[in-house]
């Protein structure tokens, strides 16, 4: 979760398994199921309900539920897309194998 470079999607009451560690979540802008909402606002989280009901807060992507799937996808999808651009501007460096 820590490494910027890697694009993580977490739908419904995928964030969940990030609540151990709160300072995952400290801060980022999410969304996730309402079942949930109390633990992840309980981390720091910040829900941002929108229309779409998908919440892309740079290198995380989160969606209400199994029924924003395909908006959810689109969103990973723009995300690394959007990070490949910038690796190839030069401005991230590449992992390590």
């Amino acid at each position: 979760m820590q490494d910027k470079r890697l694009v993580k999607g977490l739908l419904c009451h995928g964030l969940w398994i990030l609540t151990p560690n709160p300072k995952l979540l400290r801060g980022r802008r999410v969304i996730c199921h309402s079942v949930v909402m109390a633990d992840i606002v309980n981390c720091g989280a910040q829900i941002v309900v929108n229309p779409e009901r998908v919440v892309s807060d740079d290198d995380l992507v989160t969606g209400f539920s199994k029924h924003q799937v395909l908006p959810f996808i689109a969103a990973i999808a723009t995300r690394v897309s959007a990070l490949k651009a910038t690796a190839r501007a030069g401005e991230l460096v590449p992992l390590s194998h």
